[in-house]
Formats: C-alpha cells, structure tokens, sequence
C-alpha cells in the first residue's frame, strides 16, 4: 500500500525530531565526583571530606555538600589540630559561597555564629575563651558582618579588663579603623611600637640563621606589620597626639625604607587630615630621587589610595 506523501513526510519527520525532543527533555548527566569517600578516621578525613564537599557543590548537590562542610567545621579539628585553620579559612570559605545560592548553608553559619557570640557573653567568672573569639570573628567574616564582632568587644569591654580582650582587640582593629574608632584603637592596650619593635627582631633572627647570606625578608610579612602599624599612625594623628603619630611614622619608614611604605604612611596621614605629616613623607621620600622617581611615587600613592578605597568599601558588604 502506497503511503501519502504528507504521512511519509510526517513519519520522517517523526523519526529526526522525536530523539532531539527526548534529549532536550532528559535530565543532564550529573558530573562525576573526582573524589571518592573519605577514609573515616584517618588524620586526612577532614581534608578529604572538603574536596568530597567541593564536588558536591560544582554538582548542584547542595544538601550533601552542605553536611560534609559542617563535618569539617564542627569536628575536622578533633582528630586533626592541624585542621584547625583550615577549617576556620577554606572550610569557611566554601560555607559562605554554598550559602550565596543554599540558604540553609548560611543559616547553619548563623547559628555557629550566635552560639559563639552568645558564649563570649556569658558573665564572669567564665573566662573569654580565644578560640571562640577567633571563630566569632571568622563567621562574621564570612558572613560579611564584621561589624556584629565590634558590638560584641564593646559589650564585653563594659564587663572586663582590657588584658582579657587582647585577643578580641586584635582581631577587630580594621573594623575599628574603617569606623574611625581612633579613641578605641589606641586604647587598646597593644603598644604600635612594641609591635614593631617585635617585627624587626624577628626579621634580625632569620638572618642570624641564615649564615653567610644577605637577608631578604618576606615581602608579605614585611607588608602586613607597615600596613598595622599605619592605623595607629593614622589615629594619633587624627586625635592630635602628633608627637607619637610623627615617631611612629618614622620607625615604620626606619622599619621598611621602601617607596610603598612612604605612599601607605601618606595615604594614612591624609585620611587623619595631618596634611604636615603627609607632605614631610613625601618630601623625604623623593629627597635623593629624579624625575623618573618622582614619577614612579605618584603611582605609588595612587596605588596605596586605591588599595586604602579597596579596604574601606569592605566595611559595606
């Protein structure tokens, strides 16, 4: 029997674009996990249960991702001190991004964070246990609400001593600068020049062991000291304690003699409106140099503005 061409036509048809239907509406293939299941109590399961974890996150299988991530927060560290910092930095870090597109991710971290902060808050004779402090600080962080670590010090700062908040203090100096907390910073016990003081020891030992070498400090360490130390620049000048604000700027510069150290104190002293500080910087900054340096700072100093902008917009995530 000879069938109409308009049937054959439909049947061909049929035949091409029924399976291109059926494949559209298929569910995709799930990615395989390029990790398998963790070895239970070994001393690496914490690091295994994060990659596992990392998987499930790039598979859209939030939920089990989820667990895993709050195995290695709750207890990755109990069979594995050195997890600790993990747990408080990469740990933390896939919490917050699964917790951008999973709400229960981050309403588990909330609830760490309430539990911590309500255990910091507990009246004496309870003491304030560091490491509930480092953790509080870690989840606010995470979930950008530094600021709640600063209302719990401030609360605690009415019920105890100073040296039991040195810890907290530390840990909160940022937050304090981006506020322009300066009264509370300088007040917080931790000595700017001490500190500095400590850093460059430090730096004279790794070059005590390193015998018959030229020392070459590290670059981040180096960084992270001049980077402290100019918030304690910036609040004694801002509070007209210019005599410590201007000794303290040129033990960082004694410190590290650099051209970015001169743009970070410059960028600093403006911020703290101590225009003389800011042009003494400068000037000693470019005493010996030429055009093509003068050049080069302006840079820097644009450069150290932008990175001061950087920090400062932190404050408003």
């Amino acid at each position: 029997m000879l069938v109409p061409s308009f049937r054959l036509r439909s049947v061909l048809c049929a035949l091409v674009v029924w399976p291109l239907a059926a494949q559209e509406l298929a569910p995709p293939v799930a990615e395989p996990l390029r990790h398998d299941a963790p070895r239970v109590g070994s001393p690496e399961e914490g690091e295994q249960r994060l990659a596992l974890a990392r998987d499930l996150i790039r598979a859209d299988r939030h939920a089990e991702a989820l667990s895993e991530l709050l195995w290695c927060f709750d207890r990755g560290h109990l069979k594995n001190r050195a997890f600790w910092s993990t747990r408080l930095g990469p740990v933390l870090d896939a919490l917050g991004q699964l917790g951008a597109v999973y709400a229960p991710a981050r309403d588990e971290l909330v609830r760490r964070r309430d539990q911590r902060n309500a255990a910091l808050l507990a009246p004496p004779p309870a003491p304030v246990a560091n490491n509930d402090v480092a953790e509080l600080l870690a989840l606010n962080d995470v979930l950008a609400e530094s600021t709640r670590s600063v209302v719990t010090y401030d609360t605690l700062a009415e019920r105890r001593a100073s040296a039991d908040l040195a810890f907290f203090y530390a840990g909160i100096r940022t937050e304090l600068w981006r506020a322009k907390r300066y009264r509370t910073l300088v007040d917080g016990r931790l000595d700017a020049a001490e500190r500095l003081s400590t850093a460059a020891v430090a730096l004279r030992e790794a070059a005590r062991r390193l015998v018959g070498q030229e020392l070459h400090p590290d670059p981040a360490f180096t960084a992270r000291v001049v980077a402290d130390v100019c918030l304690d620049v910036e609040a004694r000048m801002a509070l007209d304690d210019t005599k410590v604000g201007n000794e303290l700027a040129d033990a960082v510069v004694a410190f590290a003699p650099t051209l970015p150290t001169y743009a970070r104190l410059i960028v600093h002293a403006e911020r703290a409106g101590a225009q003389a500080l800011a042009t003494r910087l400068e000037r000693a900054a470019l005493r010996d140099g030429d055009a093509e340096a003068k050049e080069d700072f302006a840079g820097q100093v644009a450069e150290a503005r932008a990175e001061l902008h950087r920090r400062l917009k932190l404050s408003a995530r």
